[in-house]
């Protein structure tokens, strides 16, 4: 018999309307529409969707690779990494960047000098090289790091086992939100509405009123 938790069908549509509710402004945070479907998706695999990101996320963090001079320019330490990795991003997007570039780039995640002090310790272990006064640009030795520091994780099986689990949700979305035909057109072969998206909807208020009742007791 499949797990239930919820003791009737009234309980448990209830439950669905509030998880929907409850969850979309997550999805908003992130700039995405939340679907019921996508959300059920989700729902009914995450233990399977935490499992892969805490491995990818593993797998990430490993400094056990062909890199050991990137492991010695972040030590480590959590000002570090941010500082790197937001000025890789801007060095991989242009040539060279400026210290107040970078600073920008890093305002909120390290102070000016501290963007100063990581970038000089990445000028003294060879992975950037000066240019002019006071602007930056990535070494052969730090490509060379980069490259090969890539490779280890975009063929890591636990990343490419994440990487499939993000496109399968995001194919997912994008059928629901791009459908070939409009499901209220009138044909034979049109869907009707399912009951999560009718809650998302809100066609039928009265299960909202039941959840503002119960949110009021």
């Amino acid at each position: 018999m499949a797990y239930r938790k919820y003791k009737s069908l009234k309980e448990h549509i209830k439950y669905a309307a509030r998880a929907l509710r409850r969850r979309s402004y997550v999805y908003k945070k992130q700039g995405v529409e939340l679907t019921p479907e996508a959300h059920t998706l989700l729902w009914q695999n995450r233990r399977y969707m935490i499992s892969i990101i805490c491995k990818m996320m593993a797998v990430h963090f490993n400094t056990e690779d062909d890199s050991p001079l990137m492991a010695k320019w972040r030590k480590g330490r959590v000002v570090n990494n941010m500082v790197t990795r937001l000025s890789l991003i801007t060095l991989c997007a242009q040539k060279s960047a400026t210290l107040t570039q970078l600073a920008y780039i890093c305002e909120g995640a390290a102070s000016r000098e501290k963007v100063r002090l990581v970038m000089a310790e990445g000028i003294e272990l060879g992975l950037l090289e000066r240019v002019g006064k006071d602007s930056y640009m990535i070494s052969d030795s730090l490509s060379e790091e980069l490259f090969n520091r890539s490779i280890m994780r975009l063929r890591h099986p636990d990343v490419i086992e994440f990487s499939k689990f993000c496109l399968t949700v995001a194919n997912v979305e994008d059928l629901i939100l791009n459908p070939a035909f409009d499901r209220e057109e009138d044909h034979p072969l049109s869907t009707p509405i399912t009951l999560p998206n009718a809650l998302k909807e809100g066609i039928y208020p009265e299960a909202e009123d039941d959840l503002v009742e119960d949110d009021e007791k």
